[in-house]
């Protein structure tokens, strides 16, 4: 099964084990089907790892089609690598071509270029959801004599804590005398260089250069936070030597595919024996499935949307601004879920239809499914799915749910369409949930910015209680703007969650900075209410103002679904649409 590495690597450090990443040799269908074989046999996950220089003969692409052919063979997760990834540019190629795990390694640069690097590379794989390692501390490489080759990458823990103020991968590998090729003799490896790193930083650790290294120093490694492990000299090595074999004994009897599958049977061993020191037998579970992005481009405008919940992922304008939230698991793991048959949670997260009970998760479960690509052109595109993709208990009516984006000239529209596919009235609630980078320029804060209505606002907002996980209807808040139409952003608004607008008569809102120039304006004509919401804390560098007919379980309502507030109707052999068109100001 084709993942990305995130979830793969966090299982692994949160469970004190790793995840073998194992070079291919350019995509050699031998060492392909070996890894993932003997991955499947042990249960363990596996990534699948690339470097340039051996795909030079196969072609990137050709690697990454076989790879994901045999991932999808087995059930059990494997995710496909670049590994040391030398530019921008070539992981911007790896990445259009379709792989699900990224390495940029700047270690060769200053720690501050390291860092931009990096950066630069990762804001793109935020966007296309497919996870970064980094380097600091150059690997060495090994002469025929064993001996480390050009430098010595033993890292300064406190240059690593520099370099993670600066940037902010998913997971870094970090010399610690490691290196390329095969050891022999001593081998002066500093696994005290991640435990003190560990004492700053509960990133995933990646340890290369895994090839002849005392198991005793990986296991240690392991315990300080190393996730994954690669191999690669010794699988190339062990092939070749397969094939030697094959060939002496006559394993061959004159056909190819007989000594490859000689050579391929007898690496299994080789591998089985690595997953087992990773630790990783019998930890395979499912991990993100590998979605689509789909990108729309018109004049200098760029949109990318996530077949995964049909999300908005990336809106940039020609300066390349991006005024879309970049999903970060540790703060919030979405950028934009469309919300449907409910918007915000229910009571216990159960409600009842027609004397049944029915289980249905906050904002529904369109957020975790993949969507259908039913239609695109170079600006729009058009993503569908039905009762079908629901789990049982869900909800009891048939239904069509299509997801329309649209590039403007000066923004975006975004449209949801709800046919009724039942033999009956169908009834639900739904909105949008679109995350804004706040603020959209570095030097910038938070609080540089505001909503602005373009009516005067008479009613003030519903607050969330977070002990009863309900909003009270029984208390309005004051519009907290004196002029009645700004309000100015502070942390302290969303320090009980969502503040709900559920009489204003505006359908528009504007999000402006004071320190500069750009912002955003969302028109609602079709949705009855408007909520907005951050993180608490500092970590959510963005705003989203959210569009609903419905709302979360309120103070003045029971469990019943036919009693929610702004519920909407739809007769038999229906359908009806809700827009938001984003204006880029």
């Amino acid at each position: 099964m084709l993942t990305t590495s995130f979830e793969m690597l966090q299982k692994a450090y949160e469970g004190h084990y790793a995840v073998p990443a194992i070079n291919t040799q350019g995509g050699t269908y031998d060492i392909i089907r070996a890894i993932c074989m003997a991955a499947e046999e042990l249960k363990s996950p596996i990534i699948l790892a690339h470097y340039v220089s051996t795909g030079e003969y196969s072609g990137h692409d050709w690697f990454f089609e076989t790879a994901r052919w045999m991932a999808e063979k087995v059930s059990v997760p494997v995710a496909v690598h670049l590994d040391h990834g030398d530019s921008f540019e070539r992981c911007m190629e790896m990445l259009k071509i379709g792989f699900t795990s990224i390495m940029y390694d700047g270690s060769a640069y200053p720690v501050e270029e390291n860092a931009r690097r990096t950066e630069e590379v990762g804001k793109v794989c935020r966007a296309f959801g497919v996870p970064l390692e980094a380097e600091i501390g150059e690997l060495a490489r090994l002469d025929d004599q064993g001996r480390a080759m050009g430098c010595s990458n033993i890292a300064d823990p406190e240059v690593v804590r520099q370099y993670l103020t600066l940037c902010r991968p998913d997971s870094l590998a970090i010399g610690i005398g490691n290196a390329h090729g095969f050891y022999k003799g001593p081998v002066d490896i500093r696994v005290e260089v991640l435990e003190e790193c560990r004492k700053f930083t509960d990133i995933p650790f990646v340890l290369h250069g895994c090839t002849g290294m005392d198991e005793g120093l990986i296991r240690r490694a392991i315990n300080a936070g190393v996730a994954k492990i690669n191999f690669g000299t010794q699988i190339r090595c062990q092939y070749v030597e397969y094939l030697k074999e094959g060939l002496a004994e006559g394993k061959d009897e004159g056909h190819a595919w007989k000594l490859s599958r000689f050579a391929e049977e007898k690496l299994r061993g080789d591998i089985r024996d690595i997953i087992r020191l990773a630790g990783s037998e019998g930890k395979a579970s499912a991990g993100r499935k590998r979605s689509m992005i789909v990108r729309l481009k018109k004049g200098e405008l760029t949109a990318a949307v996530d077949t995964m919940g049909a999300q908005l992922i990336s809106l940039m304008d020609g300066g390349k601004t991006e005024y879309i939230w970049q999903r970060n698991p540790k703060v919030w793991k979405n950028c934009s879920p469309i919300l449907f048959p409910i918007v915000g949670n229910l009571r216990n997260d159960r409600t009842w239809i027609d004397g049944k009970e029915y289980s249905i998760v906050k904002h529904g479960p369109c957020k975790s499914l993949e969507f259908r690509l039913l239609y695109q052109t170079g600006w729009e595109a058009v993503f569908g799915l039905d009762q079908d993709s629901f789990p049982a208990g869900t909800y009891p009516w048939k239904f069509e749910l299509r997801v329309r984006y649209r590039l403007e000239e000066t923004g975006l529209t975004a449209v949801l369409e709800v046919n009724n596919r039942d033999e009956e009235d169908i009834w639900y609630c739904l909105g949008f949930h679109t995350g804004f980078n706040c603020p959209l320029k570095a030097g910038e804060r938070f609080e540089d910015y505001y909503l602005e209505f373009p009516e005067h606002q008479e009613k003030g907002y519903r607050g969330y209680d977070t002990k009863k996980l309900e909003f009270d209807r029984s208390e309005e808040h004051p519009f907290p703007g004196a002029d009645g139409k700004t309000i100015s952003l502070t942390r302290e608004l969303f320090a009980n969650d969502a503040i709900w607008f559920d009489q204003t008569p505006s359908r528009k809102v504007a999000l402006k900075s004071r320190a500069g120039e750009k912002g955003v304006e969302v028109e609602f004509s079709d949705f009855d209410t408007v909520a907005f919401w951050t993180t608490p804390g500092g970590e959510g560098t963005f705003l989203c103002v959210e569009p609903w007919n419905g709302s979360a379980v309120c103070s003045d309502e029971d469990d019943e679904f036919l009693h929610k507030n702004h519920l909407q109707k739809l007769e038999k052999g229906r359908s009806k649409t809700y827009s938001m068109t984003i204006t880029l100001l």
